[in-house]
C-alpha cells in the first residue's frame, strides 16, 4: 500500500546542516583512509624485515625444523602475526571514525554560532508549482510572500500540489461535493479522403457515427451556508442509488451509442433492469422500421436529447 500525499514540498532551511548521507560519506572516508595508512606502513615494514632477512647470513635453526611439530608451530606464528596486523587495522578505523565525528560536532558548533544571512530575512517565500495547459509542457511557478514567524527556520519553499489527489482527500473528509453533467455535441462530422487507383476516383467516408458525451464536474464546498448543498429538487426527483438508476432504464426502450443496439429487458437472476445486446449494427436493426422512426432515432445522437445514462471507465 502506497501513500501519496498531495503536497510535495521541497524547503530551504536558514542553517545549511549536512545531511544524514553526507555525514557518513564523510565519516567512511575518513575511517578508510585511516585504515589505509596502517595497511600501508605493515606493507613497508614487511619489506624492510625481508630486506634485512636476505641481507643477513644465517643458518637456519636446524634444531627448529627438525623437530616434529613445526609445522603447527609455524602457522601459530602466522596466525598471531594476522590477528595483530587485523587488530591495528580496526583500531585504526575506529579512530577515523571518532575523528570525523569530533570534526563535525566542532562544524556544527561553528555554524550555530556563526551569523547566518538567511535567518536575517524578514519574510518567507513561497513557490507553488502550476502545470501549463494541454499541449504545453512548460510549468510555471506561482510566488507568495508573508512575514517571517519568529520561530520560523526557512525562507524558501516550493509546493508541487497535485490537485487530483488533493480533491479525493477534500471529498473523503466530507468538505466538497462534487456534481457532474453529460452533453450530448452530437455526432462529428466524418472526414473524406480521395484516393486514386487504376485512373479511377473512389471517395471513402472515414469517420465513426458514434455520438461525442461531453463530461463536465463541478465541485462545491461543503458548508452549512449553502445547507451542506443539500437540494430537495434533486432528493426527490433524481436521487442516486442502483434502485433509482435502474428506473432509468425504461421499459419497452431501445439504446445505442452509434454503433451498437441495447434492448431494456429484465434481469431476474439480479432483480432488476437492465439492457442486453441485440444488434451490432445500427444501420441494419434501423431497416425494420420507417423513415419517420430512423430519423427521429438519428436525430437523438446528433445533439438533440440528453444520454439516457452514462457508462463510465
Amino acid at each position: 500500500m502506497i501513500f501519496a500525499s498531495p503536497l510535495k514540498c521541497f524547503t530551504v532551511s536558514d542553517k545549511a546542516s549536512k545531511s544524514p548521507r553526507a555525514k557518513f560519506i564523510f565519516k567512511l572516508k575518513s575511517a578508510m583512509e585511516s585504515s589505509n595508512r596502517v595497511r600501508t606502513e605493515i606493507k613497508e615494514e614487511e619489506k624492510r624485515n625481508r630486506q634485512f632477512e636476505d641481507d643477513d647470513d644465517f643458518d637456519d635453526d636446524e634444531d627448529f625444523f627438525e623437530s616434529e611439530d613445526w609445522g603447527s608451530a609455524y602457522s601459530s606464528q602466522n596466525s598471531i602475526e594476522e590477528r595483530s596486523k587485523r587488530e591495528k587495522i580496526q583500531s585504526a578505523f575506529q579512530m577515523g571514525l571518532s575523528s570525523a565525528d569530533s570534526k563535525l560536532d566542532d562544524m556544527d558548533a561553528k555554524q550555530a554560532l556563526a551569523p547566518s544571512p538567511k535567518g536575517e530575512n524578514k519574510y518567507q517565500f513561497v513557490g507553488v508549482v502550476q502545470s501549463g495547459e494541454k499541449g504545453n509542457k512548460r510549468t510555471n511557478v506561482k510566488w507568495y510572500a508573508r512575514k517571517k514567524p519568529k520561530k520560523s527556520k526557512w525562507s524558501l519553499r516550493v509546493v508541487h500540489v497535485d490537485k487530483p489527489a488533493l480533491l479525493r482527500d477534500l471529498f473523503v473528509r466530507g468538505k466538497i461535493d462534487v456534481y457532474g453533467e453529460y452533453h450530448n455535441t452530437g455526432v462529428p462530422v466524418p472526414a473524406v479522403t480521395t484516393s486514386v487507383s487504376k485512373s479511377k476516383v473512389a471517395v471513402e467516408e472515414s469517420g465513426i457515427k458514434r455520438p461525442l458525451v461531453e463530461a463536465k464536474y463541478i465541485i462545491k464546498e461543503r458548508s452549512w451556508k449553502t445547507l451542506w448543498n443539500f437540494s430537495p429538487t434533486a432528493f426527490f426527483t433524481d436521487r442516486s442509488g442502483l434502485y433509482w438508476r435502474q428506473r432509468r432504464v425504461f421499459p419497452n426502450s431501445a439504446f445505442t451509442d452509434g454503433q451498437k443496439v441495447y434492448e431494456s429487458s429484465y434481469h431476474y437472476s439480479e432483480g432488476r433492469n437492465g439492457v442486453k445486446l441485440v444488434s451490432n449494427n445500427l444501420e441494419k436493426y434501423l431497416d425494420q422500421y420507417g423513415e419517420d422512426t430512423k430519423e427521429r432515432f438519428l436525430q437523438k445522437l446528433d445533439g438533440k436529447a440528453k444520454p439516457d445514462f452514462v457508462l463510465e471507465y
